[in-house]
């Protein structure tokens, strides 16, 4: 049985036998290197957090000459590179596009164009070093070979091995066919149960263990090396490992294989067990969620509609034309990009195991507890603070009444405790002491990084501002706008 070691964050066999498996992780608790011989070896690269770019499989050769090391030879297999959660290809240029219904996949399709690749672009160039420096540290500390350093020649005396990783040399993604597309059929826990094609021939179907091991395939070899294996949870399987990438965690049926960000809320759960143990019941987030809910205002869609979810990351493209899903993206960048975030409120709730939700509404902001969810107006706030004797008038945007919302989750989380006591103590000001510890610890150092308005109590007068960054009201936006043109006729 494998065995952890917390030290070096990896796996081995008991002894050191030339069958030792070893798995490489790095602090973030993701895979970085797989390799079941030490000569085959599985490279997984990231963005700097924890979505993956790529995936690269390759035989490592060394060559000995009286007991010296004199070369090594890389020899590629496979290569999966993910350019974002709508497009994946591979080592060929073959290329996959994906289409979401919210949150959930529900079609693949293959390529079908030829589309070139920009591969003398200096971020592009920039980010290769980058990686091949990291495979490289990885590969001496694991196998104890010494390469010769970067940019030095090799010598008679002591000819140290070249490192020279076999480049896949894409220039551009290739049509693989006509454009097939497949469609996903998921059970009551979003796992792939099987996948149709065009025709409604079933291509591809899985049959699971309660906590996802695959007990039956239909098709093992489809589309291997062009389509990840999207199976339990809609989750990729790696095949060389049996994992599932969760993105903030490796699962390895019927664990994970690091340990709950929050293993200390629950005491009487392993920090390693998926769902409570209750896998028939639950689904396993993947542990890095800010959802921004939303729903379909016009078309067809408004016939059968239904919430719909934009998971955040900060400075996230998104493409759709739902103004409430830009206001939120816009208002959460705008604290996070202006250094706002007071104690990592924004950073941590991306990065905790809990969820989230932010919807809109036409009342009040509030956050709820039980759902974990977020009730936003996106409208800004005037609010007053006497704190000095004379009551200071001032205004707020509809981006930090968010955050501040966000702040009674993040203390929810974080602060649980304290958060449930101060909800119970009253406050003629604040209204109760939650509401105190969120104003006076998170709002308004916020605010003040802002330049906007601060106040000393719960009260607040609702604002229709133009925009859920801005203070300036529509009103006063169109008295603005009238005085131009009456200036302009004048002219």
């Amino acid at each position: 049985m494998p065995m952890f070691s917390t030290d070096s964050m990896k796996i081995t066999l008991p002894n050191s036998t030339p069958s030792e498996e070893l798995y490489r992780f790095g602090a973030d608790g993701n895979l970085r290197l797989y390799s079941y011989d030490r000569l085959f070896y599985s490279l997984y690269g990231y963005n700097g957090g924890t979505t993956r770019t790529y995936k690269y499989s390759f035989d490592l050769n060394p060559n000995w000459v009286n007991g010296r090391l004199e070369s090594v030879n890389f020899n590629p297999r496979t290569a999966m590179f993910y350019p974002n959660s709508y497009l994946n290809f591979n080592q060929d240029g073959h290329y996959t596009k994906h289409y979401y219904n919210g949150m959930e996949r529900i079609a693949s399709r293959l390529g079908d164009q030829n589309l070139q690749i920009d591969t003398h672009d200096p971020e592009l160039q920039d980010r290769k070093e980058w990686q091949d420096s990291l495979i490289r540290k990885n590969i001496v500390e694991i196998t104890g070979y010494e390469f010769l350093p970067v940019g030095e020649e090799q010598t008679l005396e002591d000819p140290k091995p070249v490192f020279e990783l076999p480049q896949v040399g894409i220039t551009s993604l290739q049509p693989i066919s006509s454009g097939s597309v497949y469609y996903y059929h998921p059970n009551h826990l979003g796992s792939t149960c099987y996948v149709t094609d065009e025709n409604r021939s079933v291509v591809q179907g899985f049959l699971y263990a309660p906590f996802g091991e695959i007990t039956n395939e239909h098709n093992s070899g489809w589309q291997n090396g062009v389509l990840p294996k999207y199976s339990f949870n809609a989750k990729e399987l790696d095949e060389e490992t049996g994992m599932y990438y969760y993105e903030a965690r490796y699962y390895a049926p019927p664990v994970f294989v690091s340990r709950d960000p929050l293993f200390e809320k629950y005491p009487t759960f392993s920090p390693y067990a998926y769902c409570a143990n209750n896998p028939v019941k639950y689904v396993d987030p993947d542990g890095r969620e800010i959802w921004i809910a939303y729903k379909e205002k016009k078309g067809i869609a408004r016939l059968f509609e239904r919430n719909k979810y934009i998971v955040y990351t900060p400075n996230m493209k998104y493409l759709g034309k739902n103004s409430f899903v830009r206001d939120a993206i816009k208002s959460l960048d705008y604290i996070y990009n202006n250094n706002a975030d007071v104690s990592g409120i924004i950073e941590q709730s991306i990065n905790t195991t809990e969820k989230v939700i932010i919807k809109k509404t036409r009342g009040n902001d509030h956050y709820k507890s039980s759902t974990k969810t977020i009730y936003w107006s996106t409208k800004g706030m005037e609010v007053y603070d006497n704190s000095n004797g004379d009551e200071k008038k001032s205004r707020q945007s509809g981006a930090l009444g968010l955050f501040h919302e966000l702040g009674h989750f993040f203390r929810d989380v974080f602060k649980h405790d304290d958060y449930v006591n101060s909800r119970r103590i009253s406050d003629d000001n604040y209204t109760n002491l939650e509401e105190q510890r969120v104003i006076e610890d998170y709002e308004t150092p916020a605010a003040k990084i802002l330049g906007e308005g601060t106040r000393n109590n719960h009260d607040g007068k609702t604002l229709n501002t133009i925009d859920p960054i801005s203070t300036q009201t529509k009103h006063e936006q169109r008295v603005k706008k009238r005085a131009e043109i009456n200036q302009n006729e004048n002219l």
